[in-house]
């Protein structure tokens, strides 16, 4: 099960804690701060600011990056994965 953790900096701890499988972070969670909080037991996922995609190949490579390095570098398990949804062009 997952669930996304939008804003819910407050229940860390209590999702680290929780049944769920995987805890997806909006991209105002700190991934190095989540991991403390949640504990080395649960898949983090998310945290890219959906907005980067914007930003051009070089700028989405190097958020990638980020993200994988704050997530441990492949210590634990993570999902790179979008912070939430997109905002939808007309």
């Amino acid at each position: 099960m997952v669930i996304f953790a939008k804003g819910a900096w407050h229940a860390l701890e209590l999702l680290g804690e929780s049944d769920y499988d995987i805890i997806s972070l909006d991209w105002t969670h700190d991934p190095v701060q989540a991991r403390k909080r949640v504990g080395p037991k649960k898949i983090l996922q998310g945290n890219m600011d959906p907005n980067g995609l914007y930003g051009g190949r070089p700028h989405i490579t190097k958020e990638v990056e980020r993200i994988v390095k704050d997530f441990g570098g492949g210590k634990g398990g993570y999902i790179v994965n979008l912070g939430h949804g997109i905002t939808p062009v007309h």
